[in-house]
């Protein structure tokens, strides 16, 4: 019975917290670009040139405010992860094929 109940109460513990393995927190999607600060529009077009921004998320995290851009240049999509300080972290491609 106690065995149970301990099982219970970690279920529901989990369930209101979420399991954080990365630290994350809620991303916010930003509808107005210039709601974005100037240096991470700058280091995503620095990053891949001829990028047209479609969409900006930002997310909380353990390395600070990160900016989740959304963008396509030269036939391919592109996801950017950038700190509020213009640092690029990661850039994922996808070629639509």
């Amino acid at each position: 019975m106690q065995r149970s109940l301990i099982i219970i109460l970690a279920a529901i513990l989990f369930s209101t917290m979420g399991c954080d393995s990365g630290g994350d927190g809620d991303e916010e999607y930003i509808a107005d670009l210039s709601d974005v600060p100037a240096v991470v529009l700058s280091a995503a077009r620095a990053a891949v040139p001829g990028l047209v921004i479609s969409r900006v998320e930002r997310e909380e995290s353990r390395r600070g405010t990160i900016y989740e851009v959304y963008g396509r240049a030269n036939g391919r999509f592109y996801e950017l992860e950038i700190g509020s300080d213009g640092t690029v972290f990661e850039i994922e491609i996808d070629d639509d094929d």
